[in-house]
């Protein structure tokens, strides 16, 4: 049998969930049958513990408990002058572009 890459993609990795559990009973038996095994994490809990063992990788994007807010529309909110709001658009969508790279940095 050939060696396999083996990504978990999880909200968060740590904690006494349910989904955590299984993953991290998949990711280490993948891993004693000679698979590569890697966690791709959106969030990370503060200080829960986790399931996975310590030879498996994890990439967490965000450290803070990050929420996505919903995209607001940069034409209507120039046409009403919320400047602020479209500059809090402008910034989201940066972050997003660049969360974007790490995830794509991550699978190469």
């Amino acid at each position: 049998m050939s060696k396999k890459n083996i990504v978990f993609v999880l909200n968060d990795y740590n904690g006494y969930g349910g989904a955590q559990r299984v993953a991290a009973i998949l990711a280490n038996e993948f891993s004693n049958d000679g698979h590569h095994v890697a966690v791709l994490s959106i969030n990370e809990q503060k200080n829960q513990p986790s399931y996975f063992a310590k030879h498996i990788p994890i990439f967490v994007l965000h450290k803070d408990g990050y929420r996505a807010p919903l995209p607001k529309s940069l034409y209507s909110n120039l046409k009403a002058l919320n400047i602020r709001t479209v500059v809090r658009e402008l910034n989201r969508r940066r972050q997003l572009s660049k969360r974007r790279k790490d995830v794509i940095r991550f699978f190469f």
